[in-house]
């Protein structure tokens, strides 16, 4: 049965963090220090089985989920649900045993959050709660790839990183890792001050940045449908770049979304969230939310004004405009997976 967005489920297994970013929009959880109890988890574990709900990446999150006590177990009740269990992390509660404890109760691969590699910390000014160990961090994601093949770097785009944005490519292409850059959303107005270029329309963001590394990224292609550009780095490994979904309303072509409390969240710029149980309501109550994800009017991204970008049925490339004039086109792609 396809029941969540796009086949994949996040699970906001807690909404406590040890950084506290400036950037970070929590996954649009409002609270503090709560934990997903492993009864809910072991209750959804038996519900997706019994109803044969497809689940293609089932992606723990937080918070920082490393913080969560029973983490392992959680990876353990959960394995045989999906394709594939992912992880996004700071790192910085990691470690090579507890990386392979993960790896051997199931998860497929991390994703961490790492805003530098050539800075005093991998979250730099924009952490403020400063003391992040960069070299240690690093060490925990070069032994996670190596453990869990797919393991990459989840990098933000801000004012602090976007002229180190070369550095982060040529380590991820030492240490034989993918990194995905993302677009940084406006969650709240002090964002704006971080934010690296002062027009993102017409993907903006990417060209600044295509401009600066052009030279280490080939066979560059875009998908629209998840809005993200794709490309390879010089020793191949998976480069992307995605863009600011909120800003595009395409939330509900990503993922489906469940707190540390176990409810639904349409939105993560509203504390909106939705019942969810498991029984056959929660089936309907779960596509009702993923429908209301579409109505972009209701939400931040469509009070904005912005309509989605689309492409003409038969285009079968995107343009993007460098600033000095020039146009490049790029192939669309039907590419949507994070890993290669």
């Amino acid at each position: 049965m396809h029941l969540f967005n796009a086949d994949r489920l996040r699970l906001l297994i807690t909404d406590s963090c040890n950084l506290s970013c400036s950037y970070c929009h929590n996954e649009g959880q409002f609270g503090r220090s709560e934990f997903m109890s492993t009864s809910v988890v072991a209750e959804l574990a038996i519900w997706l089985q019994e109803n044969s709900i497809r689940v293609d990446n089932l992606i723990l999150s937080g918070g920082e989920p490393s913080l969560h006590p029973q983490l392992t177990e959680i990876v353990e009740m959960l394995s045989g649900t999906a394709k594939k269990i992912s992880m996004v992390s700071n790192g910085t509660r990691l470690n090579p045993a507890v990386i392979d404890r993960l790896a051997g109760s199931g998860m497929s691969y991390i994703k961490f959050g790492i805003d530098a590699v050539d800075a005093l910390s991998t979250k730099g000014p924009l952490d403020r709660v400063t003391r992040t160990a960069r070299q240690e961090v690093l060490a925990n994601a070069v032994y996670a790839a190596n453990v869990m093949p797919g393991s990459h770097l989840n990098t933000v785009v801000s004012a602090f990183n976007y002229h180190r944005i070369r550095k982060v490519i040529e380590w991820c292409d030492r240490h034989s890792m993918g990194v995905k850059f993302l677009e940084l959303i406006e969650v709240r107005p002090e964002v704006h001050a971080i934010k690296p270029f002062p027009d993102d329309a017409g993907h903006s963001w990417f060209a600044r940045i295509y401009e600066d590394v052009r030279d280490l990224l080939s066979d560059v292609a875009y998908n629209p449908v998840v809005m993200k550009f794709y490309a390879r780095s010089p020793a191949g490994q998976l480069i992307q770049f995605s863009e600011n979904f909120c800003l595009y309303g395409a939330c509900s072509r990503l993922w489906t979304r469940i707190d540390a409390h176990g409810n639904l969240i349409p939105c993560i710029n509203r504390p909106v969230t939705r019942p969810f149980s498991r029984s056959e309501s929660g089936l309907n109550q779960t596509r009702f939310v993923n429908q209301e994800m579409t109505n972009v009017s209701a939400w931040p991204c469509g009070a904005m004004g912005i309509a989605e970008q689309r492409l003409d049925s038969d285009r079968t490339d995107v343009d993007i405009a460098l600033s000095d004039g020039s146009v490049l086109s790029f192939p669309l792609t039907g590419r949507t997976n994070c890993v290669g």
